[in-house]
């Protein structure tokens, strides 16, 4: 049972990591003229208007990607440990390894709750700050 729960994690973990990846694969067109037409999108990077962005909106950007995964994880973590205590079947020790997943689960997808609201503070203050009547509803 053991080798199927971390097979069933590991393909939900690889899966979660490549759907970005079957998304953009799925948005080609299939010609090379159209293909190249859409070489704008790639420079959304430098603004609507060719301008570069400014640095410190991308940083913001990567911050709440990687935020994202990792409360990902922890959902997942957390649907694991409920798994886990509802295939236990009485059996004390895998109960107590299952309120143990869930309470790592748990303190985890607080912590990074937690990260994401003092990140994203501290980030309007600094652009607020620096630009000057700078609000965090572009964030």
């Amino acid at each position: 049972m053991k080798k199927i729960a971390r097979y069933s994690l590991a393909f939900l973990f690889c899966l979660l990591l490549l759907a970005p990846i079957f998304s953009l694969s799925a948005s080609t067109s299939g010609t090379l003229a159209e293909d190249q037409e859409g070489l704008a999108d790639i420079g959304r990077a430098f603004g609507e208007n060719g301008e570069p962005r400014d640095v410190r909106l991308i940083a913001v950007q990567i911050i709440n990607v990687v935020l994202t995964v990792l409360a990902l994880i922890f959902v997942v973590l957390f649907i694991f440990g409920g798994f886990k205590w509802m295939t236990a079947a009485g059996n004390d020790d895998q109960i107590g390894k299952a309120k143990k997943t869930l309470v790592a689960a748990v303190i985890g997808l607080v912590i990074v709750i937690a990260a994401w609201g003092i990140s994203r503070f501290i980030i309007c203050k600094v652009l607020d700050a620096s630009q000057g009547g700078y609000t965090c509803s572009a964030l």
